[in-house]
């Protein structure tokens, strides 16, 4: 007789496992589905920040060129690069 209450004890702990299982799995669909969209947001991003982060100094060395052939000599933008390189973007 106790074998059967032992039994059905662990039948009705597995069935709420069970539950509790398809509980969890349901949370994990929406949490993996809010996790896609913000690693394609992050991704984004990061690509945005790589592309300005490398155009400032881009645009510092065309205008520096454009100075040094163009408008003055390298006589004239020699210090001014020197202090635009030394303080950074």
């Amino acid at each position: 007789a106790t074998l059967d209450i032992r039994s059905s004890l662990a039948v009705r702990e597995l069935a709420a496992k069970e539950a509790e299982l398809r509980e969890l799995k349901g949370e994990l669909e929406v949490l993996g589905a809010k996790k896609r969209v913000l690693d394609a947001l992050a991704e984004a991003r990061a690509s945005r920040h790589v592309w300005l982060g490398s155009l400032i100094p881009m645009t510092t060395f065309a205008a520096l060129f454009r100075m040094t052939w163009w408008e003055f000599s390298w006589d004239i933008v020699e210090p001014i690069s020197f202090f635009v390189s030394t303080m950074g973007p």
